[in-house]
């Protein structure tokens, strides 16, 4: 989506307000939530990069986590497991020290641990024993209801030589490690229509 990335902060926006025209509060919210509504940063480059990774943020939030809270709300209270991989990227790039897509997949299969700190390899050590206990029919950590919205959270390991991991009660509370405010603005307008406004940005609308 990098082709999107100029003038995004003004582009999204306009788009987002018109796609939200009869929710005008909503698309406050979400401009307010992420950061678009800040101050105008040294240079116009700066701008686009800080919009754009907000705008990736966003769209992360609605793909993932929203969509992750709306399948276990609805989905039948048999053995289901919830969890956040919070793990920070070690790589050099625009995303160093964030959660990215596919790098739960590295931590999975291993295949770079011998490039990943003390911490993080044990970290994908426990996350590939936690998933082969899973699919051998085990329960690793206790399962989500309605009444006890259960969680694993995975991360953040940086330091030392030991993972970072913790059981939550609530895998919609800010204890997740993730930015909670979309699922009242989802909530209020539906997750349709926040999926049908990234769409539109996406295809110059």
């Amino acid at each position: 989506m990098g082709h999107l990335k100029a003038d995004s902060r003004q582009k999204f926006t306009a788009s987002l307000k018109t796609s939200l025209a009869r929710m005008p509060e909503a698309a406050d919210a979400i401009l307010e939530t992420y950061g678009f509504n800040s101050p105008a940063l040294a240079t116009a480059a700066e701008d686009d990069e800080a919009a754009f990774k907000n705008y990736l943020h966003f769209v992360n939030d609605v793909g993932y986590y929203a969509a992750t809270v709306s399948f276990a709300r609805g989905w039948p209270e048999s053995k289901l497991l919830t969890f956040a991989f919070n793990e920070p990227n070690p790589w050099p790039g625009l995303f160093t020290g964030e959660a990215t897509h596919v790098l739960d997949v590295v931590f999975l299969f291993q295949n770079y641990n011998d490039k990943l700190s003390p911490a993080q390899k044990k970290a994908a050590e426990g996350f590939g024993l936690d998933f082969a206990r899973f699919i051998s029919g085990q329960q690793p950590w206790p399962a989500y209801s309605k009444a006890q919205r259960n969680a694993k959270v995975f991360g953040p390991s940086v330091e030392g030589s030991e993972a970072v991991t913790r059981i939550i009660g609530d895998n919609e509370a800010e204890e997740s490690g993730r930015r909670t405010k979309i699922l009242g603005i989802g909530q209020d307008i539906g997750f349709d229509a926040l999926s049908a406004a990234i769409v539109r940005f996406q295809i110059g609308l």
